[in-house]
């Protein structure tokens, strides 16, 4: 073999093991278990663009439509970048399976799951899904399937099993879908939350809304209350509290990160003081 052919050969090797090695750490990020810092997994997508621009891989991730987890850090550091005025919304942080749909000019086209598969099928036979909804264009909601008047561990359970189904072929009548967010589609969660419901028909967790001067002890009094049961319905499976700002372009004002949605925090078993 000439030897300027041997180079490209090696080359084209050496530019697969990077792709390769992209593409598994690229599937561990989607799933909230990455193994690198985002910055070395930037310089990694960095090199592989570098070498091999239109590499098939490189269109496997979408930052935006990622599936992550919700931070459960100290409260008070998060709170500290509230502007004061900000209104503040209260959701139950609901145990289940997260799931992305996909809409194309009102038509569901495809839905997956935390790790990017495709679940399209699975999602047909939740009886809550709506099937067509009046928007054009492509809309991504985020949301969570889970079971009623179910624990949290039997919520997921149920959850995760429904979507392991080789082929189901009837509705799934233990399994819900909540639908909390439509991606970069409106700028308050107020607006999203009115929309998914009385717009698109899809079922929406139960929120209050904090806006008092005093909305720190208001959240931690909603906590207690989440804690003696009394907060949001039994109906929906719950391991804690989530709130977030209203204002969506806020979240601009915590750092991005791999495995925690931006600007939006988790309060679970107890109040977690700055450290």
């Amino acid at each position: 073999m000439p030897y300027h052919l041997s180079l490209i050969y090696m080359k084209k090797i050496d530019i697969e093991k990077l792709a390769g090695n992209y593409l598994l750490h690229s599937e561990l990020y989607r799933a909230g278990l990455a193994r690198i810092s985002d910055q070395e997994f930037n310089q990694l997508e960095k090199q592989l663009k570098s070498v091999a621009p239109d590499h098939p891989v490189l269109n496997k991730i979408d930052e935006g439509l990622a599936l992550k987890g919700i931070d459960t850090n100290a409260f008070d550091d998060w709170y500290k970048k509230i502007p004061d005025k900000e209104t503040l919304i209260i959701q139950p942080k609901i145990d289940g399976i997260a799931i992305l749909l996909r809409y194309v000019d009102g038509i569901f086209v495809a839905a997956f799951n935390r790790t990017g598969k495709d679940k399209t099928y699975h999602m047909r036979f939740i009886e809550n899904i709506p099937q067509f909804i009046d928007a054009k264009g492509v809309v991504h909601i985020r949301g969570e399937l889970y079971a009623p008047n179910e624990a949290p561990a039997t919520s997921q359970r149920l959850a995760a099993g429904h979507i392991r189904k080789k082929a189901p072929d009837k509705i799934d009548s233990q399994i819900n879908f909540c639908a909390f967010q439509v991606v970069d589609r409106y700028t308050t969660e107020l607006d999203q939350l009115r929309f998914l419901q009385s717009g698109w028909g899809f079922e929406i967790p139960r929120f209050a809304i904090a806006d008092q001067i005093v909305k720190r002890d208001y959240i931690k009094q909603c906590h207690n209350l989440w804690l003696d049961s009394q907060f949001f319905s039994n109906y929906i499976p719950t391991d804690g509290i989530v709130v977030k700002p209203n204002d969506k372009r806020l979240r601009n004002l915590y750092p991005m990160n791999s495995k925690t949605q931006r600007g939006i925090i988790a309060i679970k078993d107890y109040w977690k003081e700055s450290d």
